[in-house]
């Protein structure tokens, strides 16, 4: 009551309608469409305040191998959610930090001379400048927080 889900599956069109103010009185529907883009399923509309991402529904309906969806904006910041198996291709942020956040499975990071490996609830951040290769060797669900400047399919 007062709040909307907002459910964002992957390559499906959503329509949310939001029936309450901030001050928890009702107000008459309003619907907004947001469109998923494929894969990156990144928003073309900024999550708005004051809603509820159902993360659950996101990662149910993920069957693709490697999955990266924008849940919403935060300063100059984004949050995103990771689906993935298998590995990413090296890189290096210049002027960017990334923080990596595991719930589930099991996130490798590998770095020039070590790997780093987090089990779910155990988080890292990659310092900007730094070359690093994400990878996870069985299907693990990861939340990032990183600008967004930073481009989920790689610079």
């Amino acid at each position: 009551m007062g709040m909307c889900t907002l459910i964002v599956p992957l390559n499906v069109r959503l329509r949310v309608t939001e029936n309450a103010r901030s001050d928890g009185r009702s107000q008459p529907g309003r619907d907004e469409t947001w469109e998923p883009s494929f894969r990156t399923g990144s928003i073309s509309k900024r999550c708005m305040p004051l809603q509820v991402i159902d993360v659950q529904t996101v990662i149910d309906r993920c069957d693709d191998p490697w999955f990266n969806q924008t849940l919403c904006r935060v300063n100059d910041s984004v949050v995103r959610l990771a689906v993935l198996q298998g590995g990413y291709h090296w890189r290096t942020h210049q002027a960017e930090e990334e923080f990596f956040f595991v719930l589930e499975g099991r996130f490798m990071i590998d770095l020039e001379g070590r790997t780093i490996e987090l089990a779910p609830r155990q988080g890292f951040t990659v310092p900007m400048g730094v070359m690093h290769r994400p990878r996870a060797p069985e299907r693990a669900v990861v939340l990032m927080v990183e600008r967004a400047s930073i481009v989920p399919t790689g610079d």
